[in-house]
């Protein structure tokens, strides 16, 4: 009798009797099942993150999504392919269809797959994430901090008090949606430190006997306002509960004692006042960073991109795009003048 004959093998899939070649068709049969998918469990632990030990970085856990980030020095961390250089204070936010990344104190530098975005404090950056939960490639702008941050943040029992910022102005061309109404159910706090630290809560109450009140105006700043009401720097930012001094915005509302009661010393008058601005670099290509600096004498106030600063600083940037950078100053008159550098960025070579 002739040997039986088998049918081909036509497709990588197709199933074979019994025989001799039983193992050849379970590893085909092995090789056919669909393919598991992968679920990426977005970190809710500061242990998902790579944290530096020096600088001392602390790390508190403030819900199973949200993360406060503080660090004693400028340092890097990094999760899945993007790295922040920080130093301040940073909200860590994981949701959905992003990652929010909010600057509470100092300057965090976010770098994603080569580009790279400065943010400041009072600033914010919601970095896409896919399905799979992993990050975009996309950077997009920073815009200002959203209310509900601050009132979240507000109370929280940090590895040191944290001071909190004013929102940024926002881009030229973008219209901000309304914030989120915060939810009222008090917060679970579980503090993760790397190092050690004793959180210490800060309650303040403004002044209720203060019942007048004045509105911040452009080019104020807080220690020519406490001077009209016969009051220190030190006292006003108390009776408002401003941590802060330096840090007020223009609308904000302010408690004072009564109507004014002083006449405000005549201003000096500059002599002379000095601007000077520049950075480093002004030609770039993309991917690199460079620094905006600054010096400036005898005036009231400076601005840089409308965060209060001092006379002489410096900025680092990374612009994705020919970017103008600006610097305003206030003087003593109340006059104000603004300054720009541009730095433009080719593509790479």
């Amino acid at each position: 009798m002739d040997a039986p004959t088998h049918a081909p093998v036509t497709s990588r899939c197709a199933h074979q009797r019994p025989s001799s070649v039983l193992l050849v068709w379970l590893l085909l049969l092995a090789a056919c099942r669909p393919p598991v998918s992968q679920v990426i469990v977005a970190p809710a632990t500061c242990g998902w993150l790579t944290l530096p030990l020096e600088p001392p970085m602390y790390c508190t856990l403030l819900a199973d999504d949200t993360l406060i980030v503080q660090t004693n020095g400028q340092t890097t961390l990094t999760w899945q392919q993007a790295t922040v250089t920080l130093d301040g204070a940073l909200y860590w936010h994981w949701g959905e269809r992003e990652l929010l990344l909010a600057v509470l104190e100092g300057t965090a530098v976010v770098g994603v797959n080569g580009a790279a975005r400065v943010v400041v404090a009072g600033a914010q950056l919601a970095l896409p994430l896919r399905e799979d939960g992993t990050l975009s490639a996309r950077l997009p702008t920073a815009l200002p901090i959203e209310a509900e941050i601050l009132t979240r943040v507000q109370n929280v029992q940090a590895a040191r008090p944290l001071v909190l910022p004013s929102p940024i102005a926002p881009p030229l061309g973008v219209t901000l949606a309304p914030s989120r109404t915060p939810s009222p159910t008090p917060l679970s706090l579980t503090d993760i430190a790397i190092g050690t630290h004793t959180p210490v809560p800060t309650v303040c109450v403004p002044r209720e006997d203060w019942r007048a009140t004045v509105t911040v105006r452009s080019g104020d700043v807080l220690s020519r306002i406490a001077a009209r009401y016969n009051l220190s720097t030190g006292e006003l930012a108390a009776g408002n509960c401003l941590t802060n001094p330096d840090r007020i915005r223009i609308g904000q509302v302010l408690r004072v004692p009564s109507v004014p009661t002083a006449t405000p010393p005549n201003a000096p008058t500059p002599t002379p006042s000095l601007v000077f601005l520049r950075a480093d670099k002004s030609e770039l290509t993309s991917g690199e960073c460079t620094v905006v600096r600054w010096d400036v004498f005898n005036v009231e106030s400076v601005y840089f991109e409308e965060t209060l600063t001092t006379g002489n600083n410096a900025q680092p940037i990374c612009p994705a795009t020919t970017t103008t950078y600006t610097l305003r100053v206030v003087y003593f008159d109340g006059t104000q003048t603004t300054h720009s550098v541009t730095v433009r960025v080719s593509a790479s070579p």
